[in-house]
């Protein structure tokens, strides 16, 4: 019986992920989280920290796992390190025993050791009930989920029949006329060349931004271009030298469509240049006979804003897989506590966790 097993807790260490991933593949067979290369990925090469993971095991046989890994975060002007909580899993025979939030408090004493100031999470249905009532999370609020079709009826008939893979394969998206552009047209950014420009660019970001995730060059090395599976594409608008606008897309197969992931899209400009910018990254999806573009993004920013006057509408909640609830621990108190708890203060997006 459940009650008579001796569980013991304690922090990983092992040298390789091989347990984890027997663990994974307990629920999640085939997935992203069972692969070696995409967990050394997102465990070890973060810019911001090795993830914070503890365990329960059953002799040498691992049963739960919980972690997160540290980001750091601009909180009005300030960088604070925060963390990210993900990958949470129980294997089905041992689920009922507390295990998920036994280990969650044992990463958050990690956190305080490490001064990892909040942990930010977005949770699906099954774990947002723990991470609400036995974590004391607080809800900051609910992520809008926007989308915009290019094909209307195509895009209506398969989401209303999903008779598809909800996640098919990689897209793989044509950006040859984007390459050479110069002036204020889109073009394609690149870390090596671009880095001083983008540097100038992040800082007027963190001026403008009251809380968010630092989004450095390493940064986006990491999220965006050393991942291993996925497929970024990542493009800038130039004016008068400056970077004033800055959009990440990934393409893949959602419920049988040829869809665009919009993962994040900031401008520091005027409005009606980046209505250009966002306007050019539409003409290149449809000539890649991209059907749809869908993104999440708090609801307060001007970038929200300006999605929606360029033909995004908000997805009723009704028709979600999932929704995007945005919950905060706060380990320890700050002078910036109050912003970090505002939800109105966030900017926050798809590229700000892990689901695409």
């Amino acid at each position: 019986m459940k009650e008579s097993i001796v569980y013991r807790l304690e922090e990983f260490t092992d040298p390789d992920y091989s347990r984890l991933i027997r663990l994974t593949e307990s629920t999640y067979p085939g997935r992203e989280i069972s692969n070696q290369d995409y967990l050394q990925w997102e465990y070890e090469k973060n810019p911001h920290g090795n993830a914070l993971i503890h365990v329960a095991s059953e002799g040498e046989k691992l049963v739960a796992q919980y972690l997160v890994i540290p980001h750091d975060y601009i909180v009005e002007g300030k960088i604070l390190k925060g963390s990210l909580s993900l990958n949470t899993l129980t294997h089905p025979i041992h689920r009922g025993n507390a295990l998920f939030p036994k280990l969650a408090e044992q990463t958050y004493l990690s956190c305080l050791r490490n001064n990892v100031i909040f942990t930010l999470g977005v949770p699906n249905a099954n774990s947002f009930p723990v991470f609400k009532d036995h974590l004391d999370f607080e809800i900051l609020g609910r992520v809008p989920f926007l989308i915009k079709s290019f094909k209307p009826k195509s895009v209506l008939w398969h989401l209303f029949t999903r008779k598809r893979l909800k996640h098919g394969l990689d897209i793989e998206l044509n950006t040859d006329s984007v390459r050479d552009a110069g002036g204020d047209l889109i073009s394609c950014f690149n870390p090596n060349t671009d880095a001083e420009s983008y540097e100038a660019f992040l800082k007027r970001f963190t001026e403008e931004k009251s809380v968010a995730t630092y989004r450095s060059i390493d940064f986006l090395r990491w999220r965006y271009l050393d991942i291993p599976i996925r497929k970024y594409h990542i493009f800038k608008q130039m004016n008068d030298g400056k970077i004033t606008a800055f959009a990440v897309i990934r393409c893949r197969e959602i419920y049988g469509l040829r869809s665009a992931v919009l993962m994040d899209f900031i401008f520091t400009g005027d409005q009606k240049s980046a209505r250009a910018f966002i306007d050019q990254i539409f003409e290149l999806l449809e000539k890649n006979n991209i059907e749809l573009i869908i993104c999440a993004m708090q609801g307060s920013s001007n970038e929200f804003n300006l999605l929606k006057k360029a033909g995004f509408y908000k997805v009723p909640e009704r028709f979600l897989p999932q929704q995007l609830d945005l919950i905060i621990k706060v380990h320890k108190e700050v002078p910036e506590s109050e912003h970090i708890r505002n939800f109105k203060s966030w900017f926050f997006t798809f590229g700000d966790y892990d689901i695409f």
